[in-house]
Formats: C-alpha cells, structure tokens, sequence
C-alpha cells in the first residue's frame, strides 16, 4: 500500500513539474500525444492509485490518509493564497488538464466520503438508496455521456447552475438507456447462441 501512495506522490510531482516548466506546442504528433495523452494519463493515474491502496485499507488507515490529504490540501490553499490571492479560482483554471490543487481536492473529497462508508447510519441508509448505488457503480459512463451533453447544452444554456442540473440528468438518464439497451441485446444473444 505504501509503495503505491509512493508512485502516486511521484507522479504528482511530476505532473507538477511537466505542467510548469515544459511546453510543447499543440501543432505535431509529438506535442498533441503529450498535451492530450501523457499529461491527462499522469493527472489521472494519481487519483486512481490513491483510490485503489485505499480500498485495501483497514479504517484507521483511511481516517490517517484522509488527515494527510486533508492537510496537504490546507496547506495547498495557503500556498495559492501567498501566491495569486483571493478569490481562489481553481476548477476553471486548473481542471484542463488537472492540475496538482484540483487533483488534491478530488482526492480530499473522495477520501473524505471514503470515511463516511465506516458510519454504521451512513451504511444503512446507502444500502436502501438504489440509484445513489447505481450511479456510484456506474459513474464512468456518466462521466462519458457528460461530455457531449455538456457541449450540447452549452450552446443554449448560459446559466451555470442551470447548466449542472440539465448535463447530469441527461447524463444519467442516457446511461440508463444504454444500460438497459445493453441488457436486453446481452440477454437476447446469450439466449440466442448459448441457450438454444
């Protein structure tokens, strides 16, 4: 577990390191395959690797790992604050691609719901909620089917909030179709050529 936090923090602060000090121009293979595949492969390794040690963590570790990215993430605030002042303006940004104070906050915010899971109230009322645990299980073709709403609803929505409420709900209400398009043609194939 700890070497693969170790990879991560190491990725961290390479990624850091590649966003600050080497530009590539956009134009050639070289410049597109590392602004749209190295830098977004590193970004999001790191999330990723923290989220798989943490799944084999007993719960003290994971309250330990939550205090660590929590203060990393405090002390991250602070070092944006001496450096660009207020308001702070991360997301816009910093998201495209992450950057280390999105990247920290994502996985401040996962860890911290990762605690929530040890709560003996918080675990029972999760096991009643269906679309909450389906939306959980589900969430990377939600994350998928958001891109193309987003650009969609961006041309007639200029209301952030408005914005939010519209991509997610197209969003999920695509997957759901999917999934039970996808269903129903597995079920008829698996009848079809298995069964007989």
């Amino acid at each position: 577990m700890g070497g693969v936090l170790l990879i991560a923090g190491l990725l961290f602060l390479f990624l850091e390191i590649c966003l600050r000090n080497i530009t590539i121009p956009d134009s050639g293979i070289t410049g597109i395959f590392y602004n749209q595949f190295i830098i977004y492969a590193i970004a999001y390794s790191i999330p990723f690797l923290v989220g798989y040690s943490v799944r084999y963590l007993v719960k003290e570790r994971v309250r330990l790992m939550t205090l660590i990215v929590l203060l990393v993430l405090i002390i991250s605030a602070v070092v944006y604050y001496l450096s660009n002042g207020l308001p702070f303006e991360i997301t816009p940004l910093y998201k495209y691609p992450p950057h280390a104070y999105y990247i920290i906050y994502g996985c401040c915010i996962s860890a911290l719901l990762y605690c929530l899971r040890f709560l003996r109230p918080v675990q029972n009322a999760v096991e009643k909620m269906k679309m909450p645990v389906f939306i959980g299980q589900n969430t990377i073709w939600i994350y998928f089917w958001h891109i193309p709403w987003l650009l969609v609803v961006g041309i007639f929505v200029h209301q952030w909030v408005i914005s939010f409420v519209l991509v997610y709900i197209l969003s999920v209400t695509t997957y759901i179709l999917q999934y039970r398009i996808v269903a129903k043609v597995n079920k008829q194939f698996f009848n079809k050529y298995f069964v007989g």
